[in-house]
């Protein structure tokens, strides 16, 4: 997999979940509001299966690249994704800047 590969995948992904802003406004939402030890709090804030296979994913493409510490750097990638995605979903913004943002974040990781 190739770093362009990689952020368009990722990119992707931040697409998909944007396309569902509603959805995602009200997760946030949520997490926001329900106290610490609020079960439905608990369960919106841990990783879903579909999550673990992401991250493993990831690892395995940082892996194929090359990158060192790559369980570090995949965990970094992913706070990253969430971030634009948070961004996107709280100011409205649209996400063309994002495949630019992934992609440099990843050519750093290669020449940093």
């Amino acid at each position: 997999m190739t770093v362009n590969e990689l952020a368009a995948a990722l990119v992707g992904l931040i697409d998909a979940y944007a396309s569902r802003l509603t959805e995602m406004r009200t997760r946030y939402a949520l997490l926001f509001e329900l106290e610490a030890d609020d079960p439905v709090r608990a369960t919106l804030s841990q990783r879903s299966p579909v999550q673990q296979r992401m991250a493993d994913l990831v690892i395995d493409a940082l892996d194929s690249l090359n990158v060192s510490a790559a369980d570090a750097r995949a965990a970094e990638l992913l706070l990253l994704t969430d971030a634009l995605l948070a961004h996107h979903v709280v100011t409205g913004r649209d996400t063309s800047s994002t495949a630019a943002i992934v992609t440099t974040y990843l050519q750093g990781l290669l020449h940093g």
